[in-house]
């Protein structure tokens, strides 16, 4: 029995093993089914001495031969099971060795496509670099085109989608924007609207004060008509039939200062820093540069012919110039503007035709008394300066009481106005043709003329009850705003501000200015490149600038008592000039159409290195607003 067992086992081993080698390799099957044939034979020896042993594996061995028979029955099914599987082996061999065969070929053909690709490109080069194109060439060169164009249109596709998709948002962004300026332009309209539904009370108010004043104004007509009929030279009467006469403009010739005071040579740029003390000690708050911001803007006014304080109220628009003609030693007169101020007689004077007199103005005698160019009506104030303060200028129209005579201060610089009397006329205003003579003729005409020792100062409040000026006149001027304090501060020694009893004589005023930058100098030459930078830019604005801007800028950067550098990193009066003088001009521009340009003024305006500048110009364009307003620098800032 154990004979048999043991043929059965090996059988069963060896039918094992032939299912095993169609699934692994035949050599590993091989050493495998050795070490699995020693391993049974052991076990058979051990069985063979447990069966000598006991009864018991006797019992077993009848239980392992009847396993024997389950197996042989397993052994013939598997070696069916072989006979189906092995053609199928056979042939899946074969498949794989065709593949095998395939894949040898087809890489063959790769590494020869390869080395033909390799080649092709070296012959592409050379031909490129011969510019011997062949037709095979070409023919390849126009698949790659095709290829390349399928790409393109699809890149453009994508492009176009790309875009689309931005245009939508951006749009989206912009239509956000316009409803954000939507809402805040119909909260400006309804305060406009309540602005005008007062307005319309005030100006019913008005009309039933006008109507009261209606035979002020039919008298004022009358005079007005007498003062033309002697300007043009007429019949030389008030209207009445009687005769005008260099008497009746008397009260022009009577002096609006009385006070002789001794005359000095002093400096004035030296005294800058002296009256920068006083205001420190006497708590007058003023930045140190504003101070030479305004100190400059009086010594550029034949060019600029008026010095504009503009900002709220009681930031000490007025006080400044007072206190510096008192401390410098000038004369100063303050015209407070009137509301109903409409032509040059409410600043000078006006004709009283009942009385046969002109009745003149405090601004009208001090003219005559500080004329320069009239020989005959020499004072001992002809060689002294005054300061004329229009104080809140802005109350009435500008253009309707002022605006002419602005034009003949500035035609001023350009006219030989002290030997040609033909220019003095020009620049002066005729207040009386003069009398006639038996001979026909006339005498000495009376003329009302401001010299450059004549200095004009104004002060305008930003509030509900002012009118804006014009650009006629803001280009004519120097700007400086009065910013909004950072902090509020009460003065404790304002009392005996140090004031000069010596007046500065009009000629040493005259030797410290300087007519402008030096021509074809490195300063010069910055300045020039720069603004013609700056006018670009505010072109494509539609704000551009033109040769009154450059000079008054030159002429600035010259008196400024800081002096001249070559940098502009290192030009603080240009700063100035950049925020008193052109940025102005941007207000009310649309931040969003101009983003572009108002980015490449902003970067210009870093070539300044003037944080106040930057920091105000930045607040100007706040989105939120969507236009440009500007309010000026902060002069504190450095």
């Amino acid at each position: 029995m154990i004979p048999e067992f043991l043929f059965i086992a090996a059988a069963l081993v060896v039918a094992l093993a032939s299912f095993a080698v169609l699934r692994q390799d035949k050599a590993a099957f091989a050493s495998n089914l050795r070490t699995r044939i020693e391993a049974l034979r052991v076990h058979v020896k051990q069985y063979e001495t447990l069966l000598k042993d006991t009864g018991k594996a006797w019992a077993r061995h009848q239980e392992l031969s009847q396993g024997c028979i389950t197996l042989q029955q397993q052994e013939d099914r598997l070696k069916e099971d072989i006979a189906v599987l092995q053609p199928k082996a056979a042939v899946i061999t074969e498949e794989v060795a065709g593949l095998n065969a395939q894949k040898s070929a087809l890489d063959e053909t790769v590494k020869s496509l390869e080395e033909e690709k390799r080649l092709w490109e070296d012959r592409i080069k050379e031909l490129d670099r011969l510019d011997e194109v062949t037709a095979e060439s070409l023919k390849k060169q126009k698949e790659i085109d095709e290829q390349i164009s399928e790409a393109e249109g699809r890149i453009k596709a994508l492009s176009t989608q790309l875009e689309e998709a931005q245009a939508a948002e951006q749009k989206l962004s912009d239509l956000q924007t316009e409803l954000t300026e939507v809402t805040e332009k119909k909260a400006a309209l309804e305060k406009e609207l309540e602005q005008l539904r007062t307005e319309k009370k005030e100006i019913e108010e008005t009309v039933e004060k006008s109507k009261k004043e209606l035979e002020d104004l039919e008298r004022s007509r009358k005079m007005l008509e007498s003062v033309q009929v002697m300007v043009d030279g007429g019949g030389g009467t008030n209207g009445k039939g009687t005769a005008l006469t260099r008497s009746t403009f008397a009260t022009l010739f009577e002096p609006e200062f009385t006070t002789i005071s001794p005359v000095t040579g002093t400096n004035l740029d030296h005294k800058l820093d002296g009256f920068c003390q006083a205001l420190d000690e006497h708590d007058f708050h003023f930045p140190n540069r504003l101070v030479k911001a305004f100190h400059t803007a009086l010594k550029v006014q034949d060019v600029s012919c008026l010095t504009v304080m503009a900002g709220i109220s009681g930031t000490g628009k007025s006080a400044l110039p007072r206190l510096y003609a008192d401390y410098m030693g000038m004369h100063s007169l303050i015209v407070p503007v009137e509301p109903r101020w409409d032509s040059p007689q409410d600043l000078f004077g006006f004709l009283n035709y009942m009385e046969n007199r002109y009745e003149a103005t405090p601004l009208g005698r001090a003219l005559t008394q500080f004329n320069i160019r009239d020989k005959a009506d020499q004072s001992p104030m002809n060689d002294q300066v005054l300061m004329v303060l229009l104080d809140e200028m802005n109350l009435a129209r500008v253009e309707y009481y002022f605006s002419e005579f602005l034009s003949r201060l500035e035609t001023r610089r350009d006219v030989d106005w002290q030997g040609d009397l033909e220019a003095y006329q020009k620049v002066s205003m005729e207040i009386f043709a003069g009398e006639k003579t038996d001979e026909g003729a006339r005498t000495s005409p009376i003329r009302l003329f401001a010299g450059p020792n004549v200095l004009f100062v104004g002060t305008m409040n930003e509030d509900e009850s002012t009118q804006s000026l014009t650009d006629k006149v803001i280009d004519r001027s120097n700007a400086i705003h009065f910013g909004r304090p950072e902090t509020l501060k009460a003065r404790v020694n304002g009392g005996n501000f140090p004031i000069s009893r010596q007046k500065v004589s009009y000629s040493s005023w005259r030797d410290i200015i300087q007519s402008g930058l030096l021509r074809n100098s490195a300063a010069a030459d910055a300045v020039d490149g720069y603004l013609r930078r700056l006018n670009s830019a505010f072109d494509d604005m539609g704000r551009s600038f033109g040769h009154r801007s450059y000079a008054a800028t030159c002429a600035y950067i010259a008196n400024h008592p800081d002096g001249l550098t070559d940098e502009l990193s290192e030009m603080p009066a240009l700063a100035d000039q950049i925020a008193m003088r052109f940025l102005p001009k941007l207000r009310g521009i649309d931040l969003r159409e101009n983003r572009e340009t108002l980015d490449r003024v902003g970067a210009m305006l870093g070539e300044l290195n003037d944080s106040a500048v930057q920091k105000a110009f930045k607040h100007a364009r706040d989105e939120n607003r969507g236009y440009f307003h500007w309010r000026g620098i902060d002069w504190n800032a450095s």
